[in-house]
């Protein structure tokens, strides 16, 4: 399979031209950037309150699960448990909605790189190349 995709992309690259192939050549930028990208958007703000929020709830799952190994009693053990896991169930439910904006971050940067393939084409094909 990823001789395939290798194939196919080494096609693309012959179909394009110098300009169009720099392009085709960028990039994802690095982890880091991707990250901070997240306060950098229009929604930074609930970026923001989503870290905290996660920081919260991982020190809440942290001093659960403290209290629950100190517990000697079954029911306080279970009901500090609960709390601990429902902490743990949080933070993984915002990370996952991070890495989800980060991903359409990804995938809006490529529909605007294709929409500036789209724009080359039609300029060219206006102009009669």
């Amino acid at each position: 399979m990823k001789n395939e995709t290798e194939n196919i992309d080494a096609l693309i690259r012959e179909a394009l031209d110098d300009e169009d192939r720099a392009y085709f050549d960028i990039d994802e930028p690095p982890l880091s950037e991707q990250v901070f990208s997240l306060f950098r958007s229009r929604w930074r703000w609930m970026n923001a309150l989503i870290v905290f929020f996660v920081l919260v709830l991982f020190v809440g799952a942290v001093l659960a699960g403290i209290r629950f190994f100190e517990s000697g009693h079954v029911p306080t053990m279970l009901r500090w448990g609960a709390v601990a896991w429902l902490c743990w169930f949080g933070v993984g439910f915002l990370k996952l909605w991070t890495w989800m904006e980060m991903e359409r971050f990804v995938v809006v940067r490529e529909i605007k790189r294709l929409e500036l393939q789209v724009a080359n084409l039609s300029a060219r094909l206006r102009d009669g190349e």
